[in-house]
């Protein structure tokens, strides 16, 4: 193998070897789905467009989610930036962005896949694959209708929390950290921007370097206080205490000696607060660690397969795949955003 493909490949190792609650899901949920989304080196090249496309489906309720939190955003920046929020105006674009997001998203279906070869087509449709029109899904207009009331209530619900209740807050408090756009202070206590939080837990023989990235989080630095927020905008589901003892763990390694509060906001059906108590991570890093050995282990075995072939074919990659089977419970598949390429679809 060419020393060029070998760096490209050994980054690739890299970026997928950085640890995340959502990667451990995936490669637990399957691991051939993990290869797709974070091995795309290892995939064949005739399936790199179709799996660079099938990693950016969202299912609507994500859609919706994501919509939601992309709002709310705005509303926080607007504080931030001393502008005003016309909160009529929000809720107008709000609707705006769903309804085109929802009406592109109906062109692009399995069937119509070519088009994505087009570049009129893709600008023209950016970002607005939801998975139940790509795969054709039966979803009637009276439940999108209801998705959209859904979605502006929980930003109604939004707005009034951050009035009643983020911005007495703020009064002791200062923003550390927004979703995906937060900043950090480094060691030199300059305040650095970041996309997505990166940490590096330190482990006997080195480290490794976690994702994260909570919704919002608020510091009073005098009172050694953290609130972490997290705003959910569907009805209540099964919790990944994970989730909030990620967040504790990083925080209180930067934050030594402050008290830490997880806090998550329901926004829908009604606002309802709930404080979560994390009071032991012991048990938690060990879970990190064995999940980051066996997922670190399963690529190290498929790297050594490639690692002395001076040329690879599609025999070779067909091998990769064997390290990355389809799950056995095929039930799975059927909600998977990659049904196209197991099943050929």
């Amino acid at each position: 193998m060419d020393s060029k493909r070998i760096k490209n490949i050994r980054i690739g190792i890299e970026n997928a070897l950085k640890w995340s609650l959502y990667k451990h899901k995936i490669f637990k949920n399957c691991n051939r789905k993990f290869l797709f989304k974070y091995l795309d080196f290892f995939v064949l090249k005739e399936e790199k467009v179709l799996v660079s496309f099938l990693k950016k489906i969202k299912f609507l309720k994500h859609f919706q989610g994501d919509l939601v939190h992309l709002f709310i955003k705005i509303i926080i920046n607007n504080f931030i930036n001393n502008n005003s929020i016309d909160f009529e105006e929000i809720k107008n674009k709000f609707k705006i962005q769903f309804w085109n997001n929802i009406n592109n998203s109906k062109k692009i279906t399995c069937n119509n896949f070519g088009n994505l070869f087009d570049a009129n087509f893709i600008n023209l449709y950016k970002n607005n694959y939801i998975w139940e029109f790509f795969y054709d899904y039966s979803i009637t207009n009276k439940e999108l209708e209801n998705l959209y009331e859904m979605s502006l209530t929980a930003l109604v619900n939004f707005y009034q929390y951050f009035n009643d209740n983020i911005l007495k807050a703020l009064k002791n408090f200062h923003i550390l950290w927004i979703d995906s756009i937060g900043e950090i202070k480094n060691k030199d206590n300059v305040n650095k921007k970041y996309n997505i939080i990166e940490y590096n837990l330190k482990i006997e023989n080195g480290n490794i370097k976690i994702l994260l990235n909570p919704d919002f989080v608020i510091i009073n630095e005098k009172e050694k206080q953290i609130f972490i927020y997290d705003w959910k905008t569907h009805k209540k589901e099964d919790l990944d205490l994970n989730q909030f003892k990620l967040y504790t763990l990083y925080y209180s390694n930067i934050y030594n000696e402050f008290n830490i509060k997880n806090i998550i906001v329901y926004l829908f059906p009604e606002l309802e607060e709930q404080v979560i108590s994390i009071n032991d991570i012991q048990d938690f890093i060990e879970f990190i660690f064995n999940s980051y050995n066996e997922i670190k282990n399963k690529i190290k075995e498929a790297y050594l397969e490639l690692k002395n072939h001076t040329d690879i074919n599609d025999n070779d990659i067909k091998k990769i795949y064997e390290y990355f089977p389809v799950v056995d419970d095929l039930s799975v598949c059927s909600f998977c955003e990659f049904r196209k390429l197991c099943f050929n679809l």
